[in-house]
């Protein structure tokens, strides 16, 4: 996971003179950032195309706001990822021990923080989430409704997302938490807009018996802004 090289000395030696350095990531996977707090700021880019040298430019000068958000959680070290202590398993054979606690799961499930959660990403302005509740049947459909105002200085991007977890005795289910929806929205300085998440049947079921199955029981929402930045906003039932 570490940047080939004498990478991670040089953005230190270079931090070192300007705190208000950049960081700006070209790589297809996470990776240790053991001068994270020396930076002041990072941009992960990941591998876009032709487009990058003008997308780059228009995010760094600020014309346009950063409106990614990462589809992973990012561990601080390899040995910090579900699959460590099992790789490269025994005799040819791999036992993939941490089961269904996979990614943002395995890191909540014990209590392991990550350098970045799934989810994660900022924006050049501030946003306020109001009035979030959930309504609905499970068996039908579950509505998630909530008012996201930018209370920032300039022109933003925010993403609204949606998280669920199992309160129920389902053994199969013991600590199910999923991400299950999202939306995005672009305002203007003091602007606000309702934000509307509609989660089918299929976001509660698992595979249980053989079949997808919605397991009896409650399932408490969480609303934020990543995997590790969440609030309870009500419960439906099963």
């Amino acid at each position: 996971m570490q940047l080939p090289g004498r990478q991670d000395e040089l953005i230190s030696a270079v931090a070192a003179v300007n705190p208000n350095t950049v960081v700006v990531v070209n790589a297809g996977s996470p990776v240790t950032m053991p001068w994270r707090d020396e930076v002041g700021a990072i941009l992960y880019i990941w591998f876009p195309g032709g487009a990058l040298g003008d997308a780059l430019r228009d995010v760094v000068f600020g014309e346009v706001d950063p409106g990614g958000r990462l589809p992973l959680s990012f561990p601080k070290a390899l040995a910090d990822t579900p699959a460590a202590a099992n790789y490269p398993g025994v005799d040819g054979k791999m036992h993939y021990a941490e089961g269904r606690q996979i990614g943002y799961r395995w890191y909540r499930s014990t209590s392991t923080e990550p350098q970045f959660w799934f989810g994660h990403g900022m924006s050049y302005s501030k946003f306020e989430i109001a009035g979030a509740q959930v309504a609905g049947d499970i068996g039908e459909e579950v509505v998630v409704n909530a008012t996201v105002t930018n209370i920032g200085s300039r022109r933003g991007v925010h993403v609204v997302e949606v998280f669920s977890s199992y309160e129920g005795d389902h053994e199969e289910m013991a600590s199910d938490f999923r991400f299950v929806g999202c939306a995005k929205v672009e305002l203007d300085v003091g602007e606000s807009c309702p934000v509307t998440i509609s989660l089918s049947p299929r976001r509660f079921s698992s595979w249980i018996s053989g079949a997808w199955n919605i397991p009896e029981g409650d399932f408490a929402i969480h609303l934020g802004r990543s995997a590790g930045d969440l609030a309870e906003i009500g419960r439906i039932s099963a």
